[in-house]
């Protein structure tokens, strides 16, 4: 009897564990709305979105292109369109696009990730400020990974050969288009913020965001994770909290924002020193201007008039 109950607890744990490191595939296209065989690509990936996989579209030499997509095109040496990466390898398209993709991503999606991603969001009306946390559930100490992704948007109205819109379309790199290096222990994690803000023309509604890590070297994507920009967790209550700060870190000019008029600022140092004081702002948002202060952590003291908050900045 206790043998069998062993046995079941063992299952058990090792289904918990299997969930817990559960590998969401990653699928980059290079595209561009001049180049038909790029729509057909298209329509064979918003035909796979159902699968648990994440999707950005980069769009060079057409109306939507930018720096940052150009940027990404060139970390992967993409010299044409359309070129499809999945888990950060350019996969070989024989003109079945559909099969091509998914054959890939069924075979990426049967590993597992020594990586869990979450997210939590911070934000004012369209600036958000991300809490993201990366979990390493595996033995093995993990050495220049990247933490790169992106806002996606979808549903935009655009004739594009048998298309009537785009989708999965890059707005913004996040946290830039270099992502942030980082380092994590067996068992560790590694956590940073994010901070962005939505542009007026975005359908909040049709924004995703997606999240990769990916290992420096081999450009191998570990992990994925997709969440629509609305359905993200607050890490905290503004109605209590009440404030939102942001850059930070920070190398010069931080705005807070409040949900109440702000009456007067001070900032302190970890040894409580003031350094910096703005008084009668009686404004809900505010700019203060630290770029003498040397690096290091700082505190504001941020006065509503009936309460306080103190807010944590760190001064690259």
């Amino acid at each position: 009897m206790k043998k069998s109950i062993l046995i079941i607890v063992l299952i058990i744990c090792n289904l918990i564990l299997q969930a817990q490191t559960k590998k969401v595939v990653s699928v980059e296209a290079f595209t561009s709305t001049y180049c038909s065989s790029c729509s057909e690509v298209a329509a064979a990936i918003t035909q796979l979105e159902e699968l648990d996989i994440g999707i950005i579209e980069y769009h060079v030499r057409d109306s939507y292109e930018g720096e940052e997509a150009y940027y990404r095109a060139s970390y992967y040496e993409v010299m044409s369109t359309p070129k499809i990466f999945i888990d950060g390898t350019l996969i070989n398209l024989t003109g079945d696009y559909f099969n091509d993709i998914k054959k890939v991503i069924d075979e990426r999606s049967k590993l597992t990730s020594p990586f869990i991603i979450d997210v939590a969001k911070n934000n004012i009306d369209r600036r958000y400020d991300l809490n993201i946390k990366v979990e390493n559930v595996s033995d093995k100490d993990y050495v220049d990974c990247i933490l790169i992704g992106a806002l996606v948007e979808s549903n935009i109205s655009f004739d594009w050969f048998d298309l009537n819109e785009l989708d999965y379309l890059m707005r913004i790199m996040l946290p830039s288009e270099k992502g942030e290096v980082f380092n994590v222990n067996s068992e560790g994690e590694y956590n940073t913020n994010v901070d962005f803000e939505v542009d007026e023309k975005w359908e909040l509604d049709n924004l995703d965001l997606v999240l990769l890590i990916q290992e420096k070297e081999t450009n191998e994507v570990f992990q994925t994770i997709k969440l629509p920009l609305k359905d993200i967790e607050l890490s905290h209550n503004l109605d209590e909290e009440k404030v939102c700060l942001y850059p930070n870190p920070v190398k010069d000019i931080v705005r807070i924002e409040g949900k109440d008029i702000i009456r007067d600022i001070k900032v302190y140092d970890c040894l409580g020193n003031v350094k910096i004081v703005s008084g009668n702002i009686e404004k809900k948002s505010f700019v203060t201007d630290i770029s003498q202060l040397s690096k290091g952590v700082y505190f504001l003291d941020i006065d509503f008039g009936t309460y306080k908050k103190t807010e944590k900045v760190v001064k690259d």
